[in-house]
């Protein structure tokens, strides 16, 4: 498990050139790019300044482009040569494709924010070649300015209408997302007089002419009616199609040389987000409820210092708990212990957990930590069974602790400290809690509940088969096998418990941005906890964020498409994993010749409107129903992020008929069924824990001085 410090250089032997500026090269790569799953959602305007960012590269015959395990940051498009794409197979080179006018290569660079994120593959130039290249934090920062532009420009089209003048400004915010764009032919009618109609319009592009049929001796004369307005950009016209179903009062049709672009928002989209427009006209202007302010004081007085003693049977040749703190002791900083039976580490622990454990003369806990057996691990560290005496008395209590390298971290620390503040302030029944969070020299620990069953993905893994079924639109037809997940009653308490974590974190918002079945943690009774908050972030009220994270089959579709983003990337993420649970199968991705599909594949069915899921014949209907409402690509729109937000979920199809008990859920009375993990999979796990343990025990690392020392400061506040 060698983790080298140094990069790979590779041997571009290229020349940077100028940027896109000519009318043929904008277009050129426009028209290449056209297709690609982060720019076909473009707008004309922010397609052409993508394009105009983007800088010539000249690459000599022979020369690397990109090279296999390299860090990727960068897409390419060929203007002119080719290249070959090769992959380094049991120490031979193997040929998979070539590159050329008009192709691209490295887009998914373009979404991964993470310096982890390596090419699959070598691109070599065969002839003297030109390309176009695009950092992605140059098409983030265009794509990221056009959506707040986007926005803000859309709030200031609301922020004119009388009618919506009671709503604050977040209530705007929102109904901001949610409006959608429509376009009218010149000559269109748009509105008629005389029809009761639902939908509100804000003119974005074009113009329009309102009229008025004329009244004689009580009864409509027909004709073209008279010219009563002109409409032109911010003009906006059936405002009180949101208040009443009164029938229109006049004809609007599109006019002029282009078209007539308009933004629209229709009554049931407007009472679903946010009730109905008279009750909220209505309101007492009073001050918002101060439940953020109290949340952000519910934390006081329960984090106090703490020095944490970590003791093993075992030695570490990694630097671990037993070797691993030689170093430094300044602020932060703690080094082995004087009689070198474990390593000393300095943080802080949640005071209501380690209550017994400070002394009368001291405001320091002093905590001794006993290590067990490995649980599991990964590339930055690994996580192991622990146990403490926390009231002093020997009563004794089990803990996983995490345990990360800081270099092997130092390129990621906002995961790590959002990780840190967002898990200290959790505490609810099913979220994982953090109890202590400290570092040595050299590592940065977590000290979390401890679950002694399995996480939800290996759960899956132990009651899924495959079981022949019939199609119920050809019923003589034969049976056809297929994989099913788990029964639908065991899936509903799992997609309730992540329910109840959502709304617990959005109520402190905090947009959760990873769910998957491997987050969520269960123990042998079956209760589950949802965890690993790395990718957690809290938001202020209202704002919205933009980084692209997560796992690329769950991902939402306004994360891919760069658009600014809040808790509807949780629900979406729900419905994707309320899918793998009762298919055993993703939604967008699917399994080709044993190995899962290639991610922008999977992304650009994510964004594409026209791509429908398709859901097997065992599921009900009531679960399809839920699933297709969580998985709709309109954020506005989406189940979880509509007005009630999380009671549009629980008082949904699926539960109500079921019968589902919220109330024994959120008491803790109501028990699922046991896991039921088999012998093989017991063993299959117990060879993997040895391999890991193997695995660590002759880990070496690479890291020099000056590495190690920024590492250090990184996490000096950790």
């Amino acid at each position: 498990m060698r983790r080298d410090g140094a990069k790979k250089k590779k041997d571009k032997s290229a020349k940077a050139g100028k940027r896109a500026s000519s009318p043929e090269d904008v277009n050129f790569i426009k028209d290449a790019l056209g297709d690609s799953v982060v720019f076909h959602e473009l707008d004309d305007d922010t397609k052409d300044a993508v394009a105009r960012a983007m800088t010539e590269l000249r690459v000599r015959a022979g020369a690397r482009l990109i090279e296999e395990g390299e860090i990727g940051r960068e897409l390419f498009l060929v203007a002119d040569g080719t290249f070959v794409v090769t992959i380094d197979k049991q120490g031979s080179t193997v040929t998979m494709n070539e590159k050329k006018r008009g192709d691209v290569f490295g887009e998914i660079s373009l979404m991964f924010e993470s310096p982890r994120r390596v090419a699959t593959a070598t691109v070599s130039a065969t002839t003297d070649a030109r390309v176009w290249t695009l950092e992605r934090d140059v098409f983030r920062d265009l794509t990221r300015t056009a959506a707040m532009a986007s926005d803000a420009g859309n709030l200031v089209f609301l922020n004119s209408v009388p009618l919506l003048a009671s709503l604050t400004v977040g209530e705007r915010v929102r109904l901001a997302e949610a409006l959608e764009e429509k376009t009218f032919k010149p000559g269109e009618t748009v509105v008629t007089q005389g029809e009761v109609g639902d939908m509100f319009y804000i003119v974005r592009k074009g113009e329009a002419v309102v009229t008025k049929r004329s009244m004689s001796t009580g009864h409509l004369s027909f004709g073209d009616g008279s010219r009563v307005n002109h409409l032109f950009r911010g003009d906006f016209f059936g405002e009180k199609a949101l208040l009443t179903r009164k029938p229109r009062e006049a004809t609007v049709t599109a006019v002029g040389s282009s078209a007539l672009v308009c933004l629209c928002l229709n009554a049931p989209a407007f009472e679903d987000l946010l009730g109905p427009l008279e009750q909220l006209m209505e309101r007492a202007k009073s001050p918002e409820i101060v439940a953020q302010r109290m949340n952000a004081i519910e934390n006081e007085g329960r984090w106090a210092r703490a020095r944490f003693i970590i003791k093993s049977d075992k030695s570490k040749s990694d630097g671990g708990p037993g070797g691993g703190g030689g170093g430094g002791g300044g602020d932060g900083d703690a080094s082995g212990d004087e009689n070198g039976e474990g390593s000393v580490a300095i943080g802080a622990c949640a005071a209501e957990t380690f209550a017994g454990t400070f002394s009368n003369d001291s405001s320091m806990a002093e905590i001794t930590l006993h290590e067990r057996e490995l649980l599991g691990g990964g590339a930055s560290g690994y996580v192991r069974l622990v146990v403490a005496d926390v009231c002093g008395n020997g009563t004794m209590k089990s803990f996983a602790l995490k345990r990360m390298r800081k270099c092997a971290v130092v390129s990621t620390p906002d995961h790590v400290y959002c990780e840190q503040s967002v898990s200290q302030e959790l505490n609810h029944f099913a979220c994982v809690r953090q109890h202590a969070s400290f570092q040595d020299a050299d590592h940065l620990y977590f000290l979390f509940d401890h679950l002694d069953g399995c996480d939800m993905m290996d759960a899956l893994a132990a009651v899924a088969t495959v079981q022949p079924f019939k199609n119920p639109d050809k019923p003589t037809g034969s049976k056809i096998k297929m994989l099913k997940g788990m029964p639908e009653e065991m899936a509903m308490y799992y997609v309730a418990v992540v329910t109840l974590a959502l709304e617990y974190l959005h109520e402190k918002q905090i947009v959760y941005r990873d769910l998957k079945p491997e987050n969520v943690f269960l123990a042998n009774d079956g209760t589950a906890v949802l965890g690993d908050f790395g990718f957690s972030k809290k938001l202020e009220k209202d704002a919205l964020t933009y980084t692209f994270c997560g796992t690329p089959g769950y991902v939402a579709p306004e994360v891919i498409l760069a658009h600014g983003y809040s808790t509807s990337v949780d629900w979406w993420g729900l419905g994707v994993m309320t899918y793998v649970l009762l298919t055993g199968q993703q939604p967008f991705s699917q399994i080709v010749k044993g190995k899962p599909e290639d991610p922008l594949t999977v992304m650009k069915r994510i964004v594409d409107r026209s791509w429908a899921v398709s859901f097997p014949v065992y599921i009900s209907e009531s679960a399809v129903d839920l699933m297709s409402w969580f998985l709709e690509r309109r954020r506005a729109r989406r189940l979880g992020n509509l007005r009630r937000k999380a009671e549009d979920v629980k008082t949904h199809a699926w539960f109500k008929d079921a019968k589902f008990d919220w109330d024994a859920m959120q008491r803790g009375q109501l028990r699922p069924r046991p896991l039921a993990l088999s012998e093989a999979f017991a063993t299959q796990r117990a060879n993997r824990i040895a391999d890991l343990e193997r695995e660590i025990a002759t880990a070496t690392f690479a890291e020099t001085e000056e590495e190690i020392e920024d590492a250090k400061e990184t996490f000096r506040a950790f």
